[in-house]
């Protein structure tokens, strides 16, 4: 999904989960992890070889997602989900549920936009795969 939709999507969980929950803390952390959560995608245009990628590109990158050979990404993944909701049952605050919020809603919106494969995101699935493009999403 482009920044446009995941900024779409993060102002309107915000605004839902400071209504509900009336925490600013939440509101602010989960509009920040759904709207840039893509910042993991840095990996992915410094270790594909030959791929020259200006700052603009980073933020348009639709334009570039199908020159990549490999996709990391270690925050779009169900490991990470997990990970969040297991210290949010532990240790409890607004902000982590925020970050957890946030996270999840930028990675379902990545899933309905970006047509996976079943398991590509999982994260071990990627590393089984070599994390090689091809294996993990459908032709564009």
């Amino acid at each position: 999904m482009k920044i446009k939709g995941h900024l779409a999507v993060a102002a309107v969980t915000s605004g839902i989960l400071y209504c509900a929950a009336g925490s600013t803390a939440a509101s602010a952390v989960s509009f920040i992890f759904c709207a840039f959560l893509d910042v993991d995608h840095i990996p992915d245009y410094l270790y594909n070889p030959g791929l020259k990628v200006t700052f603009k590109d980073l933020v348009q990158k639709s334009r570039h997602l199908s020159r990549r050979e490999k996709y990391y990404a270690p925050l779009h993944s169900y490991e990470f989900i997990i990970l969040l909701t297991l210290v949010n049952a532990l240790y409890f605050t607004e902000a982590g549920f925020g970050i957890l919020t946030g996270s999840f809603l930028h990675l379902l919106s990545d899933i309905i936009a970006n047509r996976p494969r079943p398991y590509a995101y999982f994260y071990l699935y990627r590393a089984r795969k070599n994390f090689k493009k091809p294996d993990l999403f459908k032709p564009e």
